[in-house]
């Protein structure tokens, strides 16, 4: 308030001083916010930013007005975008972002070239598939080789059962006969040897 010298009475400085010192005590009995504004302001300020509400996780589903979908596509893309920079910058990573708008427009970020990371992608992928079927044909091929083993142990087993109960003796030749005497004999030493041992005890 700016006084001209000529007003300047007693009473008048006194009344002066007394509007003063009203408003300066109205003002300290207002409770101080740790920002220096009062704390009514300051909370019709957050209520007007919040809308009256507190702070919410935004859901996530199609943005319905067009104007706003549009606002936030852009914000959104500028912030993933600036994270596929910092990605690469920050990690040496070799990163491309391809997006494309609801209008079909083109948005795009690549350290190197968007092509180049596509093809060393086809390059990677093609190179796993073509393991993987390398692996499963050398799986498949042990698993055949495995088969005939035991196929061939299991015709062999016969041919021994056949020969010890005499079956196709006719058809051995004579080393097969003498092989089949000696394993017979291994056979009915061990027999005599279990049956001297069960007569001790």
């Amino acid at each position: 308030m700016h006084i001209r010298e000529e007003e300047a009475t007693p009473s008048t400085v006194t009344g002066i001083m007394s509007t003063l010192t009203s408003a300066g005590q109205q003002k300290l009995k207002e409770p101080i916010s740790p920002g220096g504004g009062s704390a009514s302001v300051a909370g019709s300020a957050a209520e007007r930013n919040n809308g009256g509400r507190g702070k919410g996780k935004t859901e996530i589903k199609r943005i319905e007005n067009t104007t706003n979908r549009q606002v936030t596509f852009c914000k959104r893309r500028n912030g993933l975008l600036k994270k596929a920079y910092e990605l690469s910058v920050l990690c040496d990573a070799e990163v491309a972002l391809i997006v494309f708008s609801s209008r079909g427009r083109l948005y795009e970020y690549a350290n190197n070239s968007v092509k180049g990371t596509i093809e060393r992608y086809k390059k990677a992928t093609s190179d796993n598939s073509s393991a993987a079927g390398t692996i499963a044909e050398v799986t498949i091929q042990h698993y055949k080789q495995e088969s005939a083993r035991l196929r061939q142990q299991i015709v062999n087993l016969q041919n021994s059962n056949r020969a010890l109960i005499g079956d196709s003796i006719t058809t051995m030749s004579h080393k097969e006969l003498k092989h089949l005497e000696t394993r017979l004999d291994k056979a009915l030493g061990k027999i005599r040897a279990k049956k001297e041992r069960c007569a001790v005890f």
